[in-house]
């Protein structure tokens, strides 16, 4: 489980990590399927070494949206993931029981008790407490010509189904990864969502004379680092 971590809204909602230090195609899909879930990395990887890893808690999710007279964001307190062994995630060259990541609702702090409760019933806490993203698919998204020789990360787009609000629907966001010089596994990408399209209401407040707008972004930064070695 993965505790809070402050808010800053200076590089796209989170501090600002340090620059990538290694990447390559190989290694991208590999630091993937280690930051969505617990796992492990083998000799071949970029670490050179066979370590697994586990989510720490400098990881972050955060829910951010407007209304007609403010911006809001809702910050996890809490998430995990783990292994979803009923599903497999289909790679470029490998396959892997699947993985899952999960944010209870009741852990989004809004900065406001009154707007945290709103946020709870608009997604029908009582009824489904969490929201779960299961991967299926991770492929390599390949650069755009012009940045062809860029030395930014190229990302992998990680394709699964969203649960949220009692409703499921198939979504794909494009995830960077890269392994950072304190050799932990980085992975930050966002996605932009309608609430309406998973059947939930947006908020409103003060007889409806505040009103969230129905277009929210869920932003992310995942940080795994390796286990002891001596840990099962």
């Amino acid at each position: 489980m993965v505790g809070k971590r402050p808010y800053n809204d200076r590089v796209g909602g989170f501090a600002k990590a340090g620059p990538p230090t290694l990447f390559c195609r190989k290694a991208i899909t590999s630091i993937m399927m280690v930051v969505l879930g617990l796992g492990s990395l083998g000799a071949g990887s970029a670490l050179g070494q066979s370590t697994r890893f586990q989510l720490s808690d400098e990881s972050r999710l955060a829910i951010e949206g407007t209304s007609n007279v403010n911006s809001f964001v809702c910050e996890a307190a809490d998430m995990r993931s783990e292994e979803h062994p009923e599903t497999l995630i289909q790679g470029d060259g490998f396959v892997m029981p699947g993985l899952r990541l999960i944010v209870p609702v009741a852990s989004l702090e809004c900065g406001k008790r009154r707007m945290n409760r709103d946020l709870q019933d608009a997604l029908l806490s009582s009824d489904h407490p969490e929201i779960q993203f299961t991967a299926h698919s991770i492929e390599m998204v390949a650069p755009a010509a012009a940045s062809s020789e860029s030395q930014a990360p190229p990302p992998a787009r990680v394709t699964g189904e969203l649960f949220l609000a009692g409703a499921t629907k198939s979504v794909s966001v494009d995830v960077t990864g890269w392994i950072d010089a304190q050799q932990r596994l980085n992975g930050s990408g966002s996605i932009d969502l309608d609430m309406s399209s998973f059947g939930v209401d947006p908020p409103r407040a003060l007889l409806g004379l505040i009103r969230t707008h129905d277009r929210v972004t869920i932003r992310f930064h995942l940080v795994a680092v390796a286990m002891p070695a001596n840990s099962n």
